[in-house]
């Protein structure tokens, strides 16, 4: 959603810059900033201020993720020899059918790992070998992380529900559903 909201103001600025300089090589019109004439200096400023801002919100969309390099130090903290279990237990997130966010995705690491996307109504099955786990969801939407922590025991279920518009996690035991 940053990419594009990104593209959208950098097209937004040169279709700005390009209807107002025609005008004023034309004489035919002038523009106008809350109500006050700019002279062709003042307008040239604007899509320069315009301009840089759209680079650092480009720059900002398009590059390095910082929370992406954050869960792969994560994953690696995580693994610990006396943390395994020799049997997996199963985890199973639930993201209920809700009309906010309907067309947003939940980005899902699982103690640090990329897990893939969860979608309005789906549910993803994920196994662990680690007693001690942290399930971190990122909304796609806005960034907002949220996190979870549980224990698994081997060979059992864990069962988390995702409220999006509280943007929570619910962890259940396999025995409460």
């Amino acid at each position: 959603m940053k990419k594009f909201n990104a593209i959208a103001w950098a097209l937004f600025t040169v279709f700005i810059a390009i209807v107002g300089f025609s005008g004023y090589n034309d004489g035919t019109h002038y523009m106008t900033w809350f109500g006050i004439e700019l002279s062709e200096t003042g307008f040239l400023l604007l899509i320069v201020v315009f301009s840089i801002s759209d680079i650092f919100v480009l720059k900002n969309a398009f590059g390095k993720d910082k929370f992406i390099d954050e869960m792969k130090d994560k994953a690696a903290e995580t693994f610990n020899k006396t943390n395994e279990m020799e049997i997996p237990c199963t985890v199973t997130l639930t993201r209920p059918g809700n009309i906010f966010g309907i067309a947003m995705g939940v980005r899902v690491f699982l103690n640090g790992i990329d897990q893939g996307i969860l979608k309005n109504e789906e549910t993803i099955i994920l196994q662990t070998w680690l007693i001690l786990n942290e399930l971190i969801v990122r909304f796609n939407a806005d960034d907002v992380v949220s996190s979870a922590k549980f224990n698994a025991a081997p060979g059992g279920n864990v069962h988390i529900i995702l409220n999006y518009i509280k943007k929570e996690l619910i962890v259940k035991d396999y025995k409460d559903y």
